[in-house]
């Protein structure tokens, strides 16, 4: 009987918090992390590769719409990434290593819409942007080989190379999230997405495909 008198509070708590209706303003911030890692021994030779990016962003928007914002969106972008490789031959033992790190912004406009009514506490947002992407690139490549021992080979058996190379990458971004839109209050949210983007560089023909995971925080001006 207790339970049976407790679910309809529940059920008003539960749908009770947010406004999404045409008129309203919406600012808030979002940090995207993603990882990516893998090794590979195939004979002679092992390969290492591992990546991290972080971004981070701010948004501001306006509902045209109940339920429908649009509005710019602009954060940076912090990345890393880390590759190596051995192999042994007749040569030798050969060494390869490189490193690449990037800085750079992203700016551009986005489309919100949320899918459940307006009142509910818990609801789903989609999410499409497009960005521009201006970045800065340093790479630092190392070599080494480490000959077999010939007494007819004066000198060290081993040598090495090092380069270094700096460059602007610029790039149109495609991105699309998808997620739950938690209230906790009737003006303020948490919003998990999980996003696909499709990045095309503009001085290249080269493209990547990307999946992310986003933590957001929303607040709701107006009305």
């Amino acid at each position: 009987m207790k339970k049976l008198l407790l679910f309809p509070f529940l059920f008003i708590a539960f749908n009770a918090f947010s406004q999404l209706q045409k008129g309203q303003w919406l600012t808030g911030g979002y940090a995207d992390f993603l990882y990516s890692g893998n090794h590979q021994k195939v004979k002679n030779l092992t390969s290492d590769y591992t990546s991290t990016t972080l971004q981070t962003s701010l948004n501001g928007g306006y509902f045209i719409l109940d339920k429908l914002s649009v509005g710019l969106t602009g954060g940076i972008v912090l990345s890393n990434s880390d590759k190596s490789t051995e192999s042994t031959s007749q040569i030798g033992h050969i060494s390869n290593s490189s490193s690449e790190n990037t800085f750079g912004y992203v700016i551009g406009p986005f489309i919100k819409y949320y899918l459940l009514p307006t009142q509910n506490k818990l609801n789903i947002f989609i999410d499409f942007s497009y960005g521009y992407s201006h970045n800065k690139q340093k790479t630092e490549t190392n070599q080494s080989i480490e000959k077999p021992n010939d007494p007819s080979i004066p000198g060290s058996p081993i040598t090495a190379g090092h380069s270094e190379e700096k460059q602007k990458v610029d790039a149109n971004i495609f991105a699309l999230s998808v997620g739950p839109a938690f209230f906790i209050t009737k003006r303020s949210s948490l919003e998990l997405g999980l996003g696909y983007s499709y990045i095309d560089y503009t001085k290249s023909k080269n493209s990547s495909h990307n999946f992310s995971a986003s933590l957001g925080f929303q607040i709701f001006l107006g009305k």
